[in-house]
């Protein structure tokens, strides 16, 4: 069983910039599922300690019939990691955040902001025409509709 974020978060949160996890199910640990009411909770507390709270949806995604595991308690991350697509030649992958995340990181070069969101295959043309394609099936699907942003 993963330890409770609760116990850190309170001792330690105004050292603490964000909690990353996988929702559901912690695979980096070999496939460890959280109890139900796990997510939220931890949710509830990156919330209450202003902690930003990254949903690691890259295995995730697409879990039992919702486009993001963290639907299944109604949890709203601040910012997520999704990614799928063939690693040979058209990987793709995705940062959705918050608008106001994603503001903090803009600015003119000599203000020394970005907000690095790319890899290797960052801009390839058959992974983002691929991905554009998914999303419009995906949208008029049965899988419910991703969050909306601030």
């Amino acid at each position: 069983m993963p330890e409770r974020p609760g116990k850190n978060l309170k001792k330690h949160h105004a050292e603490i910039a964000a909690l990353i996890m996988e929702p559901m199910v912690q695979g980096a640990a070999g496939m460890i599922v959280f109890p139900r009411g796990y997510v939220k909770a931890a949710r509830e507390l990156c919330t209450r300690y202003q902690v930003l709270f990254i949903a690691d949806e890259v295995r995730s995604v697409l879990a039992e019939r919702k486009m993001f595991a963290c639907e299944h308690e109604n949890v709203r991350p601040d910012l997520m990691a999704i990614a799928r697509g063939s690693p040979a030649y058209a990987a793709a992958g995705s940062n959705p955040c918050y608008n106001s995340i994603y503001a903090a990181f803009l600015g003119e070069v000599q203000d020394l902001k970005t907000f690095y969101h790319g890899h290797t295959y960052t801009g390839n043309p058959v992974a983002c025409a691929a991905a554009l394609a998914n999303l419009d099936v995906l949208l008029r699907s049965r899988y419910s509709k991703p969050c909306s942003q601030d």
